[in-house]
């Protein structure tokens, strides 16, 4: 019986504290102004995410009402806790959009008019859902231009965690351009589901041709028809196209503080005194304590939710 007290003692100690999980690859995005917290019950970091900057969050836990993510500051790394209600929603592995919401009980493929999506599309608009089908609205926008395709999405393929694939991604080899300002129809002389709004011309890749219509395939893997005459071939010159590339932008930037750090890497770090591991600092941690308490300091580190209070045995 003493040696069970014991062994159970040494578990709850701080010395013998859990590590940070391997991440699994899934992601969630939060809203502007979410809060969150460092335990799932603990008291919620003061500020609010902001509505400008990064919002991507690592997820390494959704099981409950707070999804578990890592939150990354200047030489530490932090689990913190949200709500899954302040999370944005995306399209999941295997979705797929159709213009029509009968269209989505066909088989659709990488030549049927619509889209094969990715995970991770972040969904601006979504209508109440109707006979397991959801109406939805999302595009990308960048200076000088927007690209928006609406349509239907099977509900069970819509989440606010998602984990993406390179098999995610539909073959593009551009052999055409049009005009910046141009629409999908989902068929020949059909309704639009795709419209683009830009001052270059845009890439795409020639599936087929029928009546004057060519069946194309856009860089974000959306297939539709448009006037064949509006398409002008790509000339390569030496490896060089006609035409513009298009892209993905963002990306975080991060930085340090210089000299001796304050705590040896992997140092775990609590929310309290003798309280919960919440995460552990890397090999450059440099924030000085504001606080020391029987042989514990009190560091104040500011994360993009707000300022936390963790703790750490003094080296």
């Amino acid at each position: 019986m003493k040696r069970f007290v014991v062994l159970l003692l040494l578990a709850s100690s701080p010395a013998l504290a859990q590590r940070i999980t391997t991440w699994q690859g899934y992601s969630a995005e939060a809203t502007a102004g979410a809060t969150a917290s460092l335990t799932p019950d603990g008291p919620q970091l003061a500020g609010g995410l902001p509505k400008s900057g990064w919002k991507t969050l690592e997820v390494h836990a959704d099981a409950g009402p707070r999804v578990k993510f890592l939150e990354r500051t200047d030489g530490l790394r932090l689990m913190l806790y949200i709500d899954r209600s302040s999370l944005v929603p995306f399209t999941l592995r295997g979705a797929k959009l159709s213009p029509t919401p009968e269209g989505l009980d066909k088989p659709l493929d990488a030549f049927t008019p619509g889209m094969i999506m990715r995970a991770g599309i972040k969904l601006d608009e979504m209508e109440p859902a109707e006979n397991g089908r959801t109406k939805v609205r999302f595009g990308w926008r960048w200076a000088g231009g927007s690209f928006e395709v609406t349509g239907y999405v099977m509900t069970d393929k819509i989440g606010p965690i998602y984990r993406t694939a390179i098999g995610d991604y539909v073959p593009f080899d551009p052999n055409v351009t049009v005009p910046g300002n141009f629409e999908l129809l989902d068929a020949p002389k059909g309704k639009p589901f795709v419209v683009s709004k830009s001052k270059q011309r845009f890439e795409l890749m020639t599936l087929k041709r029928k009546a004057g219509f060519s069946l194309v395939r856009t860089g974000q893997g959306a297939v539709g028809w448009l006037p064949t005459k509006l398409t002008k071939p790509i000339h390569r010159v030496d490896g060089a196209e006609d035409g513009v590339e298009g892209g993905v932008m963002g990306g975080v930037g991060g930085g340090g503080g210089q000299g001796a750090p304050t705590l040896p890497d992997k140092t775990p770090v609590y929310d309290s005194i003798n309280g919960t591991f919440v995460g552990e600092t890397d090999a450059w941690f440099h924030e000085k304590p504001v606080e020391e308490v029987q042989g514990w300091l009190r560091f104040e580190i500011k994360t993009r939710f707000g300022m936390a209070t963790v703790w750490a045995r003094k080296p």
